[in-house]
């Protein structure tokens, strides 16, 4: 225990000596400390305040990941082209264990780091709202909307391809096929006019929408309901999204299966999100909620509503602290996998290779799921035939997914911002998948190669 406190000490002050991470920490100081006072939002409470909070904790997350990554690389080489990983392992020290206080070494300095920005940055937030000359309406909408953590419930999501595999075996029990037709052809058809249905609202008709499971915190009085609608048919709009314009309609709300409580008329832009105050008490006994939608489109144009855009319903169940503070666990995961990720690196390779072994492993994760997201989009059909080259991407993707991890996946400020709760279940999915799998797959490595690496063979140059 003593050796691991040791290396754990000298790696610290050997860090901080650094002249990078001293640039990287008078970098962090003036995110911190420059940016909440100095940027401005577009001219409304909710958006400043939005962009106090994204632009300090983006800065600041970039930083101590950068930095985090480029430690855990420079740190073991460093002492190995230095000599004086020799001269420790002369003593009786595993190689797992230098490998593990070097680790926790990187994790601890940025941790620390971390922690004291979000804190300062959260206290500027605080600040920023009590020192401006709020209106009573823009506090409470900023409590609303910016300053707490809300849940996303989505509508049930109609089985599209059930329903058109369905239609498919009607179709052929009743003779209206021909006897040569190809049923991947005919099965996709079918799919699109589902889809269509799903997701296309005509003129002068209504959709309805339905939720299950919305649980409202004891005296809430409001939910949110957060959308996005596109003007024109599905055919013109994948042609040019922005070509958008002015609508209207009518938001209905209610128990399901009864005519709504409530209307809302409503006159929207095409493209843009919106979202639309509803009061908590239309939610049903058993936890249930219907919303419709009237199209009464000037142009007589269908209205859009894809299926990724909602409409969701935003339920606030948490505090913007407490949401801050799940924020911040979920960035102390990211960070603590980035070290390990360097130091298993670093184990290997000089620095500057080991560096770019880093930084590909992370491009890589983030390559991986729009490939396999557009392989989705273009396969509609289980089981559907591909070619040999499609396959192999395909298959080489879905490898590569289960070997590196993507970032993007668990990046919380956008949630922040938006007051969207950073839910338990993120955090357990990020702790499960970047420390549990990845993580600890990273460190055994990291430690196998340190032990096999012949130390004898690093010359000075």
């Amino acid at each position: 225990m003593s050796a691991f406190i040791s290396i754990v000490k000298q790696t610290i002050k050997a860090s901080v000596r650094s002249r990078v991470f001293h640039i990287l920490a008078g970098a962090l100081l003036l995110a911190v400390l420059g940016l909440p006072l100095t940027v401005e939002g577009p001219g409304t409470a909710v958006g400043e305040l939005q962009v106090a909070i994204r632009y300090p904790m983006s800065a600041v997350i970039l930083l101590v990941s950068l930095s985090s990554l480029w430690l855990g690389c420079a740190n073991l080489p460093r002492e190995i082209e230095t000599y004086r990983m020799h001269l420790v392992r002369t003593k009786p020290v595993p190689p797992w264990v230098i490998w593990v206080s070097k680790w926790c070494a990187v994790f601890l300095i940025h941790a620390v780091l971390f922690i004291l920005a979000a804190a300062v940055v959260f206290g500027l937030i605080r600040w920023r709202v009590a020192s401006k000359d709020f209106t009573e309406k823009q506090l409470k909408r900023l409590e609303e909307e910016v300053l707490v953590g809300r849940r996303t419930y989505t509508p049930r999501r109609p089985e599209l391809w059930k329903a058109a595999e369905e239609e498919y075996q009607e179709l052929k029990e009743e003779g209206e096929l021909s006897a040569d037709h190809n049923p991947q052809v005919i099965k996709r058809k079918l799919f699109r006019e589902k889809k269509f249905q799903a997701t296309e609202v005509r003129p002068n008709h209504e959709h309805v929408w339905v939720y299950d499971n919305v649980k409202t915190p004891p005296g809430g009085d409001s939910i949110y309901c957060r959308y996005r609608l596109y003007i024109g048919s599905p055919e013109k709009i994948s042609k040019d999204e922005t070509a958008q314009r002015l609508t209207r309609g009518v938001w209905g709300v209610g128990a399901p299966g009864k005519p709504p409580e409530r209307t809302f008329y409503r006159q929207d832009k095409g493209g843009a999100f919106k979202k639309m105050r509803i009061p908590a008490g239309y939610v049903s006994e058993d936890n249930r909620l219907a919303l419709r939608y009237l199209n009464l489109d000037p142009g007589r144009e269908p209205v859009v509503f894809q299926l990724k855009d909602g409409p969701k319903l935003l339920v606030p169940v948490a505090s913007f602290g407490g949401n801050y503070v799940r924020a911040s666990v979920m960035v102390l995961i990211q960070l603590a996998f980035l070290a390990a990720l360097g130091c298993a690196a670093g184990a290997a390779f000089s620095t500057p290779v080991a560096v770019f072994v880093g930084v590909a492993y992370l491009v890589m994760g983030m390559a991986v799921g729009p490939i396999l997201e557009r392989a989705e989009k273009s396969r509609v059909a289980p089981g559907e035939e591909r070619s040999a080259a499609q396959t192999y991407v395909e298959s080489l993707a879905v490898v590569v997914q289960h070997v590196v991890v993507s970032l993007d996946e668990y990046q919380t400020t956008g949630k922040l911002v938006d007051g969207r709760l950073i839910s338990a279940e993120l955090i357990g999915r990020g702790l499960l998948q970047l420390l549990i799998l990845r993580g600890v797959v990273l460190a055994s490595l990291g430690m196998y190669v340190l032990t096999r690496r012949e130390l004898g063979r690093v010359m000075r140059t």
